[in-house]
């Protein structure tokens, strides 16, 4: 009985302290009217999971939160702009190839915006969680994280549907919208994007035995 209760509260602490993740990244988008706070208050959210899965269970989750908001907030911006840009040409591109009668031309460039497109996805999922671990500059972020999703790509896959799975149920009951979204998403790409980052790491030292 004792140990069935220790579950239920592990479980309830955990739904807390992502609630209160939640609450905290909704609010910071609002304050900054999105185009101003939502990359700088998602790289901050990551950077609170961050320090979850690394074992950091009890830090101050406001203080991680606004400390990693300020310290991150330009390059989050650039990078969440340029990927804003990449998306929206690809997105015109669709729509201008699409009016083209050309079936044959049709499918080639859809299928090379598909790639380019899953490419973009790739890189998304990974550039903010890889962005509060690493000290390097945006364009050696950006080329380690696509590389680090490519290297494992069914787990990026399983990365992108728990995300699609998130949010298909925050659309079925949108109250969990303002409690569990934001923060369960940043959560599981979080967890993740640890094994991913364990299992290339794994993979360098056998490489690196190999070559010694």
């Amino acid at each position: 009985m004792g140990s069935f209760t220790a579950v239920i509260f592990m479980v309830f602490e955990w739904f807390m302290r992502i609630v209160k993740l939640n609450v905290l990244w909704l609010l910071s988008c609002m304050v900054g009217v999105l185009l101003f706070s939502f990359f700088p208050a998602t790289v901050a959210a990551f950077a609170v999971t961050d320090q979850w899965v690394k074992g950091n269970v009890h830090i101050a989750i406001g203080k991680t939160f606004w400390k990693a908001f300020k310290d991150y907030y330009w390059k989050s911006q650039l990078i969440g702009f340029i990927l804003s840009i990449l998306y929206t040409i690809i997105m015109v591109d669709f729509r201008f190839f699409g009016r083209i009668e050309n079936i044959t031309i049709q499918y080639v460039t859809f299928g090379l915006l598909t790639i380019i497109l899953v490419g973009l996805l790739i890189l998304s999922v990974n550039v903010f969680p890889t962005l509060v671990r690493s000290d390097q500059g945006i364009k050696a972020t950006c080329k380690h994280s696509f590389f680090t999703g490519v290297s494992f790509l069914h787990l990026t896959g399983v990365t992108i549907l728990g995300i699609i799975g998130i949010l298909l149920v925050s659309y079925r009951f949108p109250a969990t919208f303002f409690f569990l979204t934001g923060g369960g998403i940043m959560m599981w790409v979080t967890c993740l994007n640890q094994i991913i980052r364990h299992k290339v790491e794994v993979r360098y030292k056998k490489l690196n035995r190999v070559i010694d």
